[in-house]
């Protein structure tokens, strides 16, 4: 599948600082990692098998790597480049993804690379000088061609990529010199291809999408397997504590996994939020795996179902569905209103100024928070609206569209006047919340809007990233009445 390279290492300098580079190949799965036999220069490397990414996608990863903390605690005052620069590193990057630059809280800190610098040629330059050097190289590769379209050979077309992407990194490797220099290779998140009826990443906490390859190739590391859970964050604070720039972030140094000299304790595994569809979180503990939404929860065990195609769903967040999500994933779940809104077709195309369509809601005490997989990243289409904070919109111009979001009342033990509105072809059609319902159902025949009560994983959970099109509050946190179990 992969061509194999030869390695051509540069010549030991004795006066030349070690150099960490970290190789993030996005959209690369967990079995996509090459053997030494197909790639020669990882031989020698240490191996994780049971890698994952904290999301489905890129931005979290980034956050998870150079915060080396969960993205819950993420402190963009307190991330790998500001240490390391501030320790007297040069600290460079060629990244083409945004969710690894200042839109995300990882702007600062770089000494090289302003975030223009995308090539391999490029991030090679920005490695040379005697000083010590760290290096972030993140492509998209793999990733830009799983969100286009899916031809009858997805897999060979994934693989392509992917060998495409390793097969550039040769430059980078030259540059290296393994008996001074390390290198960490992994991915930002998987790629689904069709195990769940998916293509690409993003959308569910499938294994698929969160598994990520890791190997690290450098002085004192083993060429082995190791078997045991890892994360993304614990690369970062690896990397970290190799530097000698702390040992006090969130995630793991991964020699304590090899090396009796460094603590190493098993934990639970924390998911972020999908980036499109519903908001999902979820959790992992040894074998078991949870997730939960809006819309329910399913649970599966991945020692007896690896490939996760018999998973458990609950669709009732009530009662005993809340107490197993809070026993299970030691958080709170907070009660939200799920609104959703099928296809949407309105005959003004395009809309004159001042006109509306689509759908909104509104409470008598006003609302507090917007809950969507969109986040804020188009506030014309997603808004707790400026000058009148009871209505929640959605905007549009003329195409159909789909939408999902979760909203919460001032008060929210009192849903009672909560009113859910769909204008289509400048006709509103209003509905209210009544005591004793269980869905809400407005709009005519095939623009529907439903309203239902929802419980979803607390905030601490769940919405730990910022900047947009992300899964966020839009604004403050919960009413002081929010009813929590």
């Amino acid at each position: 599948m992969f061509l194999a390279a030869g390695l051509a290492a540069c010549s030991p300098t004795p006066e030349r600082a070690p150099r960490i580079v970290l190789v993030v190949v996005d959209g690369m799965r967990a079995d996509q990692l090459p053997s030494a036999a197909e790639l020669p220069w990882l031989e020698g490397a240490t191996r994780f098998s049971l890698s994952r990414a904290p999301a489905p996608w890129s931005a979290p990863s980034a956050r998870a790597l150079l915060g080396a903390e969960d993205v819950e605690d993420f402190d963009p005052a307190d991330t790998l480049p500001l240490r390391l620069s501030a320790s007297g590193w040069d600290t460079s990057r060629a990244v083409s993804d945004p969710g690894w630059t200042a839109q995300y809280g990882l702007g600062e800190g770089w000494t090289r690379g302003d975030g223009e610098v995308t090539s391999t040629k490029g991030f090679v330059d920005m490695l040379a000088g005697s000083g010590p050097v760290f290096g972030v190289l993140q492509t998209s590769r793999a990733a830009l061609w799983a969100d286009g379209p899916v031809a009858a050979g997805d897999r060979v077309q994934h693989d392509a990529a992917v060998a495409a992407s390793l097969a550039e990194l040769q430059a980078v490797v030259d540059a290296l010199d393994f008996e001074r220099d390390t290198l960490f290779l992994t991915s930002g998140h998987g790629t689904e291809l069709g195990e769940h009826g998916l293509f690409g990443s993003g959308h569910h906490l499938w294994e698929e999408q969160l598994r990520v390859p890791l190997a690290v190739r450098g002085p004192g590391w083993p060429d082995q397997e190791l078997g045991q859970a890892v994360e993304l964050a614990d690369v970062g604070a690896t990397i970290a504590a190799l530097a000698g720039v702390g040992s006090d972030m969130g995630g793991r140094d991964l020699r304590g996994l090899f090396d009796a000299e460094i603590p190493w304790v098993e934990q639970a595994v924390r998911l972020g939020s999908t980036r499109y569809g519903p908001a999902r979180a979820g959790v992992i503990a040894g074998s078991d795996k949870w997730i939960g939404w809006g819309g329910g929860m399913v649970s599966v065990d991945l020692a007896a179902d690896p490939a996760e195609q018999a998973p458990e769903l609950t669709q009732d967040w009530t009662g005993a569905g809340r107490a197993a999500w809070q026993e299970r994933v030691g958080a709170d779940t907070r009660r939200v209103w799920y609104v959703s809104l099928g296809q949407l077709s309105d005959t003004r195309a395009p809309l004159a100024d001042g006109e509306f369509s689509g759908m909104s809601v509104r409470h008598p005490v006003g609302l507090t928070d917007l809950w969507s997989p969109l986040g804020i990243a188009h506030p014309s289409a997603w808004a707790l609206d400026a000058t009148d904070d009871n209505a929640v919109v959605r905007r549009r111009s003329g195409k159909a569209f789909p939408a999902e979001f979760s909203v919460q009342p001032r008060l929210s033990s009192r849903p009672e006047g909560l009113e859910l509105i769909v204008t289509v072809d400048g006709l509103e059609h209003v509905g209210r919340w009544e005591d004793g319902a269980t869905e809400l159902v407005v709009g005519p025949d095939g623009h529907q809007a439903r309203l239902r009560p929802a419980w979803v994983p607390a905030p601490e959970i769940q919405l730990g990233y910022s900047g947009p099109s992300k899964t966020t509050f839009v604004r403050g946190t919960p009413p002081e009445d929010a009813e929590t179990e």
